[in-house]
């Protein structure tokens, strides 16, 4: 029974949702009138299944193998999801080093007029956006240190349930 148990913990330790919050840092030119200043800090975040990312090596994950990948960026009083990805659901990317995230590839529509977009590109830490489609504007993305794993709900009822057998075990009277 305490291998069954120990095997089932490790299991349910193992899967969880990684939430990774960082910024973006627009540089000193910005377009007028669309609300945004310089340097101004635009937050931002992912999410994946933390399961699938190794601890040692690099890795790729899309929502076309991750289907718990989140993107949530607001920007110039709108909201832009992994969704809004022009290529979804073979993008965004993510890359990952020895269990770290890297970087991401997002591709999106502007949504405040449909000439221009959005590009967070791959490793380099460089975010690229324009209003027209012509004039592009630059800042950079800040990948924090500290990533935050949200266990599964699945692990808690695993967990509970395997205690409970454990416990309700214990209580037989032998005979």
């Amino acid at each position: 029974m305490k291998t069954i148990f120990a095997i089932i913990l490790l299991t349910a330790v193992q899967s969880g949702a990684a939430v990774v919050n960082f910024t973006i840092t627009l540089g000193d030119i910005v377009p007028a009138g669309q609300g945004l200043t310089q340097w101004q800090d635009i937050d931002a975040s992912v999410s994946y299944n933390e399961s699938l990312v190794p601890l040692i090596g690099s890795k790729t994950l899309k929502p076309s193998e991750d289907s718990t990948i989140t993107v949530n960026l607001n920007f110039a009083g709108f909201t832009y999801t992994q969704a809004d990805d022009l290529d979804y659901p073979d993008f965004p990317e993510l890359y990952f080093e020895d269990g770290e995230i890297h970087g991401i590839s997002y591709f999106a529509e502007n949504k405040s007029n449909s000439a221009g977009y959005l590009l967070i590109e791959g490793d380099n830490q460089l975010f690229t956006y324009s209003f027209d489609g012509f004039t592009e504007y630059f800042g950079e993305v800040m990948w924090p240190v500290d990533i935050e794993v949200i266990p599964e709900p699945s692990y808690s009822l695993i967990c509970i349930l395997t205690l409970t057998a454990y416990f309700l075990k214990r209580r037989r009277p032998h005979t």
